[in-house]
Order: C-alpha cells, then structure tokens, then sequence
C-alpha cells in the first residue's frame, strides 16, 4: 500500500515538473514580448492578482493560504530571472573583489549580461571595448581611469563626497560618461526590488538612460537624485540609523554585563528581528565609520539625533 502511494506521488511529481517547466517557458516568452514593447518587467497589479488567485484556489481544495504563498515566491523569482534574460545583453566590467561587487556581478549576469569582474590592480591592463564599468572599490581608491576611455562609468560609495567631483573632472579628461550609483542595500542574498540612487553628472548625457536601463532590467527600482540630496538624505537613513544601532547594541551589552542578565534569553519579537541588522552593522564598522567621516552633513544629523532622543529619554516625546 505504501509502494502504491508513493508510485502515485512520483507520477504527480513528473506532471507537476512538467507543468512548471511549460509555465516557465511561457514567461520567457512574455519577457520577450514585454522587451518589444520595453514593459517593465514587474507588473505588481498582475502579481497581487496571481497571488489571491492562487490563495483561493489553494482554500478552495483545503490547503494552506501561506503554503500559496512560498509556492508562488519561488514561481515568480525564477520567472522575473527568465524574463530578464530575455532583454538584449550588455558588457560590464566591474571593478573590484569585495562583497558588493561579487553581489552586482551575480544580478546582472543573471539578467543575461556579459560580466566580467577583475581587480583593482588589473583593471589598467583590462580591453577596452566595455559599455560599462562599474567601480567597487573605496572611494579613495585612485584608479587610472584611462582603460575606461569611451564606456560609461559609476560607481557605488555610500557617500560621494570623495569620489562625485574627482570621477566627473577625470571623465570630462579622459573621454568617458560618468554616472554615479548608490545601492541602498548590503550583500544580501536576494535583491531582487531592492532600490539603487542614480546621481548624473555633467558627463552623464544619453548614459543616464542606459545606466538606467541596466539596473531596471535586472530587477532593481531606481531613483534618480542630485549629490546635496544624496548627502542628505544618507546623513539620516545611514549616519542617523547606524549611530542608534550601535549605541543600542553597546549599550544593551553593557547593562547585560553590569547587571549579570542575559538579554538574549528573554529577547522580545523586536529584539529577535534587529539582532541580524546589530550583528551585520558590527561587522562592518569600518565602512559605517568612513560614511559618517565622509557626510558634511553628519555632525548636524548627529547632533539633532542626540538632542530628539534625550527628550525622548527624559519622556517629553514618550
């Protein structure tokens, strides 16, 4: 009897991997069809409507509204990954060994571009011919940008007070377009949405659009904005947040210590969601210490942050 169940599940398994595969094939078609017609390729109003679909179909036959949900999660990322690659290819070299390049070589090979990564050391002895380069490298790194005569350039710093000016007066010298980038995200596993600030330039010219264009067509929103409001935006949702979490993970431990309590043992739900946030920010303090450095605006961020929480404390705003 059990032979015969489990015979049954394994047919159902080959039609059911039969279904999904025909279903994947016609979302690489509709990304075919949405580059001619240059769609975007999430159409948010069309998911939410798959996914109640989905929802009542699964109540309907007794089956758990949240298993719709996985379900569908997975369906849907790998087909927005097809459809992406249904748009016509590009070159980018990135520049660059750490974290977030690997991360962006990944994205945008998924999306069917050709990527090519090589190290800072390497890149002046990299062919010409690449329609982009993107820089993840620090911001005071200097790079003879001549390997990138002709290409469109950005880069990706947290802060641009150290590289906007100098990439912009070296594109203007040696001949390529520059467009500067900030991901609003870490090495995460999947991005996918996830949001990237497109700054112009004097260089930018028709490069915007296709800077544009690149980060759109694998899978990215994208915001356009000026350096000043970069800055200042980054001195409150960077230098603000990151000063807050540190000081509240410092100072947690410090009262576990002189109070002898484990804080962990008795975390509440928000406790439990920030500790993966703490623990990244404690392993990048390096870089949260060089975007505070670099923000002109981050002594005044600082400063009202510090006045704000002790009215707080002192139970004014409570």
């Amino acid at each position: 009897m059990i032979n015969d169940i489990r015979a049954r599940i394994d047919e159902l398994d080959r039609q059911l991997v039969d279904l999904l595969a025909e279903r994947m094939r016609l979302s690489a078609q509709l990304g075919i069809e949405k580059s001619k017609l240059d769609m975007p390729i999430v159409d948010g109003a069309r998911e939410r409507a798959v996914r109640q679909l989905w929802k009542e179909m699964f109540s309907k036959n007794g089956l758990s509204p949240s298993l719709a949900d996985g379900m569908l999660d997975a369906l849907l990322r790998e087909s927005r990954h097809l459809q992406l690659r249904a748009r016509k290819p590009a070159d980018v070299m990135i520049v660059g060994e750490g974290r977030m390049g690997s991360l962006l070589q990944r994205c945008l090979a998924d999306a069917g571009n050709r990527v090519a990564k090589v190290s800072a050391e390497g890149a002046a002895n990299s062919y010409a011919g690449q329609e982009f380069v993107v820089l993840a490298v620090p911001p005071e790194a200097q790079l003879d940008m001549s390997f990138a005569r002709g290409a469109i350039v950005m880069d990706i710093a947290s802060s641009k007070s150290l590289i906007f000016r100098r990439l912009e007066r070296q594109s203007e010298k040696l001949g390529f377009s520059y467009v500067s980038t900030h991901p609003l995200f870490g090495a995460v596993e999947d991005p996918f949405e996830e949001t990237v600030v497109v700054i112009p330039s004097r260089t930018s010219g028709e490069g915007l659009t296709s800077v544009k264009d690149l980060w759109r067509s694998a899978g990215f929103r994208v915001i356009i904005s000026s350096v000043e409001e970069h800055e200042r935006a980054m001195s409150a949702v960077q230098v603000m947040v990151h000063a807050h979490l540190l000081s509240l993970m410092s100072s947690l431990n410090q009262f576990a210590q002189i109070n002898g309590i484990d804080p962990y043992r008795y975390e509440t739900r928000t406790l439990r969601r920030l500790r993966p946030i703490l623990d990244d920010l404690s392993k990048n303090e390096r870089v949260v210490r060089e975007i505070r450095e670099q923000n002109s605006y981050a002594k005044e961020a600082l400063a009202l942050s510090m006045r704000v929480f002790n009215r707080v404390a002192g139970g004014e705003l409570a």
